[in-house]
């Protein structure tokens, strides 16, 4: 029993080490991405901003799986040839909002702080969130 428990581990520490491999995306984009459309995005990012604002509990309810939709938020974002519209990524930086910890003072959302936290610090690809933050604002700048 040990021994599967073990190989399971070892085996998604494997899995999340191939997704952390991918960020940032060198090369090729992977080009099945480049066919979801822009206005499924939209949809998500719609959701998202709207569990944010009227249902934040709601995050705390899926647990782990939070972590797809920070996954989602983190590749799109990323790469321009994924998401070509700069201000429909900068968009995917507000959905990422709805799930940051409170602010220290006087903040109405009710998210518990510490679900919130955990996210921020124990996520496979959040080391990449301030460089892929960075490069979207950088890049709607430009584009003005």
């Amino acid at each position: 029993i040990v021994s599967s428990s073990n190989d399971k581990h070892v085996f998604e520490s494997e899995e999340k080490m191939n997704v952390i491999k991918k960020l940032p995306l060198k090369s090729e984009s992977n080009q099945e991405l480049s066919y979801i459309s822009r206005f499924i995005m939209e949809n998500i990012i719609d959701y998202l901003k709207f569990l944010g604002r009227f249902n934040i509990q709601f995050f705390q309810t899926i647990g782990p799986s939070i972590n797809k939709y920070v996954n989602i938020i983190l590749l799109f974002m990323h790469d321009e040839s994924h998401l070509g519209n700069p201000h429909l990524r900068a968009t995917l930086a507000e959905a990422l909002e709805t799930i940051l910890p409170p602010k220290q003072h006087g903040n109405s959302r009710t998210l518990n702080s510490s679900f919130a936290e955990t996210i921020f610090k124990e996520h496979s690809l959040i080391e990449h969130l301030l460089r892929v933050l960075l490069h979207v604002f950088v890049l709607i700048e430009l584009t003005g």
